[in-house]
């Protein structure tokens, strides 16, 4: 049975579609790899996301706990604030377990949107 919210099971969003609505998303698997990240996100970091890992550019500052997938699969429920190490644009979202591909997802957005963050990283 499909859940109220759901009218079509066979709906699915391409990740080019993701990379696009969700411009300040990433996917991590299981070695904190990145396997996606949103298309804002990709232009504004230094260096190529995908096939990097996680640690190579953001450090969590909230919640306080280990940098790992276990940890932070525990806490999916807490919003996680997390700062980029090249630039220190701060992303604040929430993390979701995909339990059938045993990858994350951050849900995010910029943590201070200011005129002159806009014309910095040209998101205006």
């Amino acid at each position: 049975m499909l859940p109220t919210h759901c009218i079509n099971s066979s709906f699915t969003v391409s990740p080019e579609m993701l990379t696009t609505i969700f411009s300040f998303h990433f996917v991590v698997d299981r070695e904190l790899r990145i396997v996606q990240a949103g298309d804002v996100l990709q232009r504004i970091c230094f260096g190529t996301l995908v096939s990097s890992y996680l640690d190579q550019y953001v450090q969590i500052s909230r919640p306080k706990i280990d940098f790992t997938f276990d940890s932070i699969k525990k806490r999916m429920k807490s919003v996680f604030v997390l700062e980029a190490q090249h630039n220190g644009m701060c992303l604040t979202g929430q993390m979701s377990y995909s339990e059938s591909d045993d990858l994350i997802f951050f849900w995010g957005r910029l943590g201070s949107l200011t005129l002159q963050i806009l014309i910095r990283w040209e998101l205006h």
